[in-house]
C-alpha cells in the first residue's frame, strides 16, 4: 500500500458516529425500525452510518485537503477522472470542480433535505438527481452543511418545547382542574407539569419529548434511553442513549442526530443520500464553484440502462456463476466501449 494511504476504522473517525449508536438511535426514534435487517445487499444502521462518515470527514480527518473527492468504493475509473474544470469561481477565482449528474430520483431523499434545510432539493438541469456515487466536496461548504443541520435540530427543539409550554400554561389557566386532570381529559394523579413532560418521567400525550426525554419520533422510550448530554461542538443538549454498544466517552454529533431524526418513518430503507444533500446546498448556495455536466458519463453496474436493476434483481438471483457481483473483464470493457467515465458493480440498493 503507498505510503501516502491513510485508514481508518469506522468507528473511530467521528466521536460519538458508531453503526451500534446509529442503530440505537434509529430503534429509538422509529417504532418501525430493524438496523439489522438486510435490504438488497445492505444493513440499515451500516448504510446511515457510511454517509455519514463522508459528511463528517470535512471535519474530522486530520490533513484532508480543503477540496476532496469522496468515492464509493464500488465504483471503477475508466479512463482518467478530472476532478477540477478548466473553468474558475467568478467568487473565488478557484477552478470549479466537477458535477456528474444521471442518478436517481428518489422522493425520500426530498423528504430529509426539506425537514433538514428547509428548502426544496435541487435536481441537476436534465432532471436527474447528483446522486453519482462520487462527488467533489469542499471542506468549508461541508462545514456550512453540517451546521445548517445542526441548526435545524435547535430550531426543532426550541418549537416543540415552546408548543409544550403553551399546552401547560393553558392548563394552568384552570387551578381548579390541574390537580386531578391530564391533558387527555382524564383524572390523574400526577400534576400537569408531569403530564406534558416537561420536568416529568411520565406522559401519554404524542410529543417528540425534546425536554422530558420520554418520546421520539411518536415512539415512547426510556427516561435513561432519552438522559440529556450536552453536545461539545454546539453547547445544546439533546438525547443520547448510553447503552447497547453505544460509545460512553462521546455522544453523537448533533448534525448526525439531525439527519437520524428527518427520515420519512414509512422509508427508512431509503430515507436519507449524503451526495443529493450536499450537491443540492451546493447548487442552492455556491453554484458558481461548480461546472454540471451536461449529460450521463457513469453507469451504476454493468447492465447499465439497457437492462438496468431488473437485470441486475434477475442476475441476483438466477446466475448459477460464484461472485457475480464482482466485476469481470469483459463487463470492465463492456462499460469503457459504451463511453463511460467511470461504472459500478452495484448489486444491492436495485429496488430505488
Amino acid at each position: 500500500m503507498a505510503t501516502n494511504v491513510r485508514c481508518h476504522a469506522q468507528d473511530g473517525l467521528v466521536p460519538g458516529l458508531t453503526k451500534a449508536a446509529v442503530a440505537k438511535q434509529l430503534k429509538t426514534w422509529y417504532a418501525n425500525a430493524d438496523p439489522g435487517s438486510g435490504y438488497l445487499g445492505r444493513e440499515l444502521s451500516g448504510w446511515y452510518l457510511q454517509q455519514l462518515l463522508k459528511l463528517g470527514a470535512a471535519r474530522h480527518v486530520l490533513d484532508l485537503s480543503h477540496t476532496f473527492l469522496v468515492w464509493d468504493p464500488d465504483m471503477i475509473v475508466l479512463e482518467p477522472f478530472s476532478v477540477f474544470s478548466k473553468q474558475r469561481s467568478g467568487a473565488t477565482g478557484k477552478d470549479r470542480v466537477m458535477r456528474h449528474v444521471g442518478g436517481y430520483v428518489i422522493a425520500e431523499y426530498e423528504y430529509a433535505y426539506e425537514k433538514l434545510t428547509g428548502e426544496k432539493l435541487a435536481l441537476a438541469p436534465d432532471g436527474s438527481s447528483y446522486v453519482t456515487h462520487q462527488m467533489v466536496f469542499e471542506r468549508q461548504i461541508a462545514e456550512e452543511l453540517l451546521s445548517v443541520f445542526s441548526d435545524a435540530w435547535e430550531d426543532r427543539i426550541r418549537e416543540e418545547a415552546v408548543g409544550m409550554a403553551e399546552k401547560v400554561s393553558s392548563l394552568l389557566e384552570n387551578k381548579d382542574d390541574n390537580a386531578a386532570y391530564g391533558v387527555d381529559g382524564r383524572k390523574h394523579n400526577v400534576g400537569v407539569t408531569n403530564k406534558v413532560g416537561v420536568i416529568g418521567e411520565k406522559h401519554n400525550t404524542r410529543g417528540v419529548g425534546i425536554v422530558g426525554g420520554e418520546y421520539m419520533g411518536g415512539k415512547q422510550t426510556t427516561s435513561r434511553e432519552g438522559r440529556l448530554r450536552r453536545d461539545d461542538e454546539t453547547g445544546f443538549e439533546k438525547p443520547q442513549s448510553t447503552d447497547g454498544g453505544v460509545d460512553t466517552h462521546h455522544h453523537m454529533p448533533t448534525w448526525a442526530s439531525a439527519v437520524l431524526a428527518s427520515l420519512n418513518p414509512k422509508r427508512l430503507d431509503l430515507g436519507f443520500s449524503e451526495y443529493a444533500s450536499y450537491a443540492s446546498y451546493v447548487a442552492t448556495h455556491h453554484p458558481g464553484t461548480v461546472e454540471v455536466k451536461e449529460h450521463r458519463a457513469w453507469t451504476r453496474h454493468p447492465l447499465g440502462p439497457f437492462l438496468g436493476s431488473f437485470g441486475v434483481r434477475f442476475l441476483s438471483r438466477w446466475s448459477p456463476v460464484v461472485g457475480k457481483c464482482c466485476p469481470s473483464a469483459f463487463s470492465v470493457r463492456a462499460m469503457k466501449l459504451l463511453g463511460y467515465q467511470y461504472g459500478g458493480v452495484e448489486g444491492g440498493h436495485v429496488a430505488s
